[in-house]
């Protein structure tokens, strides 16, 4: 299989999975453009980084998903696995990937019925807005930058200093509101999916693994 090959296999092996799958253009969605301006801290929201809500996987552009297919097909595997893993607990990973930040929700229900006896407890709620560590998000993008350094070793590639650095930097930077800002943890984390021997992945639950290593020995 080469490139573009190997990226439709994907998309038809993810639509059998998950039927409601769609890759839509953050440049042509209202919601996006309207996320964006929340994500002020990830200045390059809307134009370096693919997103996934749910069963939809938001690119930047149409002509950022076309112009690699090699590369799409490498984010795509990533995004699978944050697909699957919301298909087999949508609740929960939701609800995970938010905490701690999702709690300050108490506090605008607090606002919204001001006379409840509940309303100054309520407040310090705002305090969760804060950069605080995201144990469940890290975890989960632990599990998607695993998929894309597996994707890598697969195709015969080093995982170099350069691209480890890349994928701590995630961690410990904006992109994802300084989820865990411990690097030590996750350069930790990170050197075990760096191992090309260990293929513990493929017996995941997660089908996503699997699915993307038969598809590239294909």
């Amino acid at each position: 299989m080469n490139s573009q090959q190997m990226l439709d296999a994907l998309q038809v092996k993810i639509k059998e999975k998950v039927p409601g799958f769609e890759i839509q253009f953050k440049d042509q969605s209202t919601f996006m453009k309207i996320l964006g301006k929340l994500m002020f801290f990830n200045k390059n929201f809307m134009t370096k980084y693919i997103t996934t809500i749910g069963t939809k996987v938001y690119w930047p552009s149409k002509e950022k998903f076309e112009q690699s297919a090699l590369e799409s097909f490498l984010t795509l595997s990533h995004e699978y696995v944050h697909i699957m893993d919301y298909i087999r607990r949508p609740v929960r990973f939701v609800l995970g990937y938010l905490f701690p930040q999702v709690k300050a929700v108490l506090a605008l229900i607090a606002v919204l019925a001001v006379i409840s006896p509940w309303f100054l407890l309520a407040l310090p709620c705002l305090l969760a807005l804060a950069p605080w560590p995201a144990p469940y998000r890290k975890r989960a993008e632990i599990r998607g930058y695993g998929m894309s350094m597996k994707a890598r070793l697969w195709l015969g590639w080093d995982i170099n200093e350069g691209t480890m650095n890349h994928y701590v930097k995630q961690f410990t930077s904006t992109a994802y509101y300084f989820m865990w800002p411990f690097s030590k943890c996750v350069r930790e984390e990170f050197v075990k999916w760096a191992d090309p021997n260990n293929l513990e992945c493929l017996n995941d639950p997660n089908p996503a693994y699997k699915d993307v290593y038969d598809i590239m020995k294909t």
